[in-house]
């Protein structure tokens, strides 16, 4: 794993492989947006989900 030595970030990839490794993590999404945006959201199908409440998303979708 490349870390530096300033900024001790990680490549791309590496954090994507570290994250897939946590046993809560269901799927890894790659070269997502790093905002969240309707469309995204939409056409991914991924839930959005508080706790007591059904999907979020689910009125956006249809």
């Amino acid at each position: 794993m490349k870390v530096h030595i300033n900024t001790k970030e990680k490549h791309e990839e590496e954090k994507n492989e570290a994250v897939i490794q946590c046993r809560f993590v269901d799927e890894v999404y790659r070269n997502a947006p790093r905002q969240l945006t309707v469309n995204f959201v939409a056409h991914n199908g991924i839930p959005l989900v508080a706790p007591g409440e059904k999907d979020l998303c689910e009125k956006i979708r249809k």
